[in-house]
């Protein structure tokens, strides 16, 4: 979760890819951080930690990844 919400920031901040590291559209960045957030909060979840504001605040989560959390939709 925190790879790809870093790669998102940077993305946004210009940073420049790694060499040899995939190329991905500012959708797939949002896509793929909203998926890896929806997985860390099921995991709270399942532990019994139901208040996930305050953590999503900690990792700084954008609030356009916070409405799409949830699995990508795959294209085949």
């Amino acid at each position: 979760m925190e790879r790809t919400l870093a790669a998102l920031r940077d993305f946004d901040d210009g940073v420049v890819a790694v060499a040899g590291a995939p190329k991905l559209s500012r959708e797939d960045l949002v896509a793929e951080a909203a998926e890896w957030v929806w997985y860390y909060v099921v995991q709270r979840d399942v532990l019994g930690w139901h208040r996930h504001e305050d953590a999503l605040r900690a990792y700084d989560v954008p609030a356009e990844v916070i409405v799409r959390m949830g699995p990508r939709r795959r294209v085949s």
